[in-house]
């Protein structure tokens, strides 16, 4: 069994385009300066980190370091959620942002520098931080997930499903760069969204749910998400023509999205989502695209504890 204290690192070898590699012989000469006591962990495939994080909680190890972008972070994360031996309140989680969006660090403040994390992770300062539940759909089973950023469905998990299967994902403005492409591929679907008490069904551009603001390298459909209210800030884009997209694309970096009138923004503890005549609406979280409808969201109320500066 580890010894409670000793640090858990998982590293992306593979995140950033391969920056983690090759920043990480510089990494691990300063925790060794330093006299730091972890084990490393190497993820080798998709959904390892996952795995990783599950078998060290087995072990004994209570404190995790992710080195790599927001891939690794959700990774990491759902090796916390999906393992029922130890409450994830009694978990220590920190993440080294060397990837290609890192979004997840924006909310929190989280530095860069592999230097100053290092110093945040000594200090030991920590806040709790809701996270969130989702249930849906791929090659007609059902599949859960869960996420700590921005789930986004319709247009916005088309950019990302075609970012994947190019390979190009190439932080803030390669996202940029391929939603603008996607404006012309595009093809909007009717849903039905379904929110506490309240019901919407239209033809919708995005729908987005969200603990914390940013994603896209950036972006804030999600202004109003706030890390610890309880709540999933949900936003609605309807139907909108696409030169005002165009027009309109910097409310997405200066949070003012919700002055269009297209665009609703709620709070809500429950979500679902559901395709019309015929068509499901797909769906990506924290840029990593999942499924498709039928979609259910909840909330983990501060159901993570983070290392903060």
């Amino acid at each position: 069994m580890s010894d409670k204290s000793e640090w858990y690192i998982l590293v992306n070898p593979t995140a950033g385009g391969g920056r983690v590699r090759r920043r990480w012989p510089h990494i691990q000469s300063q925790l060794d300066d330093h006299s730091w006591r972890y084990t490393l962990g190497v993820t080798e495939y998709p959904g390892h980190a996952t795995e990783l994080v599950r078998q060290a909680i087995q072990e004994g190890y209570r404190h995790f370091l992710a080195v790599g972008g927001d891939g690794t972070n959700n990774e990491a994360i759902n090796g916390i959620f999906s393992q029922k031996a130890v409450a994830s309140t009694e978990l220590h989680y920190a993440l080294l942002p060397i990837g290609t969006g890192n979004d997840r660090i924006k909310a929190h403040g989280i530095p860069r520098q592999p230097a100053a994390v290092l110093a945040m992770l000594r200090r030991g300062q920590y806040r709790y931080q809701d996270v969130g539940w989702v249930s849906y759909h791929r090659d007609g089973q059902k599949q859960e997930r869960y996420f700590v950023n921005v789930a986004g469905m319709g247009y916005d998990a088309f950019v990302v499903q075609r970012a994947v299967a190019s390979g190009r994902r190439g932080g803030s403005l390669g996202y940029l760069w391929q939603a603008l492409r996607g404006l012309i591929d595009y093809e909007l679907r009717p849903a039905r969204v379904r929110f506490d008490d309240r019901e919407i069904e239209a033809v919708f551009y995005t729908i987005h749910a969200g603990i914390a603001p940013y994603s896209g390298g950036g972006m804030r459909f999600v202004p109003h998400a706030q890390l610890d209210d309880g709540r999933l800030a949900l936003t609605l884009i309807r139907e909108i023509a696409k030169p005002k997209v165009l027009a309109n694309l910097y409310r997405l970096y200066n949070g003012s999205i919700g002055q269009l009138a297209e665009v609703e923004q709620h709070y809500a503890r429950h979500i679902r989502v559901d395709g019309r005549a015929g068509k499901a609406t797909s769906l990506e979280v924290d840029g990593e695209f999942l499924g498709e409808t039928p979609v259910e969201f909840r909330i983990l109320e501060k159901a993570l504890r983070v290392v903060v500066p």
